[in-house]
């Protein structure tokens, strides 16, 4: 099965129809692997095998590295199960927030793209098992602060960063755990402090 999927799918052109219907199956794909104990490392298999597959899928392995720690917390499912699938999400940490780096590289342009990339950060910052030591100091965590000192930034990018920077928050709320992380937040919020005056000066509430 999960051959057949990896083989089949590509959404390289997108609208909104396939868009939705993107996420629904990787939804049902996700909701699939998490009920059958059987699988495992996916996540790494992911990776390995959509860089391999003729075809631009990018669209598609962000969808589903996004729905993926979204399914774990919110699935119907033991706990032991649950936190063998955190574990596993989290063991890939380094990985995904390299490609995602990756992808802003390749799609520096794509608006749609760079969206895709912060929903899908901040949705693996929301895994309690992840370690965040590599994030702290990458151009990841550098760019989402760029996004959001940006004047011109459109405001459903804007959103996007900002919901990545609440769950990095959160996440630095164990500050014992997350030290680097929290430091680094600091640091950056403290330097929006003329973003958010010039925010205030155009009377842009949004922001």
């Amino acid at each position: 099965l999960k051959c057949l999927f990896f083989s089949h799918i590509d959404v390289s052109n997108h609208d909104q129809v396939a868009d939705a219907t993107a996420t629904q199956l990787c939804l049902a794909v996700a909701d699939l692997y998490i009920q059958v104990p059987e699988w495992n490392n996916w996540v790494a298999e992911l990776l390995n095998r959509f860089s391999a597959l003729e075809g631009d899928r990018t669209r598609m392995l962000l969808t589903l590295l996004r729905v993926f720690p979204e399914e774990v917390q919110y699935s119907k499912v033991g706990e032991n199960r649950r936190n063998e699938i955190r574990n596993e999400l989290a063991a890939s940490g380094t990985s995904v927030f390299s490609y995602l780096s990756q992808v802003l590289e390749s799609y520096a342009n794509d608006q749609d793209m760079i969206k895709k990339v912060l929903l899908c950060m901040s949705c693996y910052l929301q895994n309690p098992a992840l370690s965040t030591d590599y994030l702290a100091s990458s151009p990841l965590l550098t760019f989402v602060f760029q996004v959001l000192a940006a004047p011109n930034a459109p405001g459903f990018l804007h959103d996007a960063a900002t919901e990545c920077i609440v769950s990095a928050l959160v996440r630095a709320e164990d500050y014992q755990t997350h030290q680097a992380l929290a430091m680094n937040l600091q640091t950056a919020v403290y330097q929006l402090h003329g973003a958010f005056n010039n925010a205030v000066a155009m009377e842009d509430l949004d922001k």
